[in-house]
Formats: structure tokens, C-alpha cells, sequence
């Protein structure tokens, strides 16, 4: 999990929810990626019930493509309002090894 130091740390002193905006279905896979993401979260003390997989049809798993800032930004702003939220941990300008699907993620929360 690209974030586990992160949240590790950030959960000693605070509550920690993880939204993420595709199941990783590209090569059919979704649902076996979404189950590992769930363990990952409760290896790092983070309950099953804290983790979201957002399944729009506009965001679905593709390294060379990239998503819609506004459809982002929409998940984003409504989750943020319904849970709470004061803190994003996103992926940087250049995502991991440039996969524009979390190029996208860092421009649909700026």
C-alpha cells in the first residue's frame, strides 16, 4: 500500500478513513484488489468499515487515461462534507510511476 507510513502515523493521533476512487478492475481484478485493500487497512489498525471503493463509471482503473477533475472533485466534496473531513493524503503530480489515474486524483482534490 503506497500511503501505509503514512496513515501508520497519522492514526496515533488521529482518525483515519480511506476513500478509494476505483476498485482496480483493469484487468478484471476489482474485486480481488478491493479485498486486499480492505486487509491492508486492517493490518494498519484501520477497521473495515472506514474503507470506501468508489465505483463511478468514469473512473475506472486504466494507467494511460485520464479521469475527469470535476467528477473527482464531486466524490470528494461529498464525502469530505458527509464524513467530516479536514485532511486529503493524495498522490503527488506525477502519481506513482505516472499512472494519469493518480495524476487525476491530485488535480481532482486541489
Amino acid at each position: 500500500m503506497f500511503f501505509a507510513p503514512t496513515l501508520l502515523s497519522l492514526k496515533e493521533k488521529n482518525d483515519v478513513m480511506v476513500l478509494c476512487l476505483s476498485s482496480g478492475n483493469e484487468k478484471g481484478l476489482g474485486e480481488v484488489r478491493r479485498k486486499e485493500l480492505v486487509k491492508s487497512c486492517q493490518v494498519l489498525g484501520i477497521d473495515e468499515f472506514l474503507v470506501d471503493v468508489e465505483e463511478h463509471p468514469s473512473l475506472q482503473d486504466n494507467p494511460s487515461e485520464i479521469w475527469n477533475s470535476d467528477v473527482i472533485f464531486n466524490i470528494l466534496k461529498e464525502y469530505i462534507e458527509k464524513n467530516s473531513i479536514d485532511t486529503i493524503i493524495t498522490f503527488d503530480d506525477r502519481g506513482i510511476s505516472g499512472h494519469l489515474n493518480h495524476i487525476s486524483a491530485f488535480n481532482g482534490a486541489k
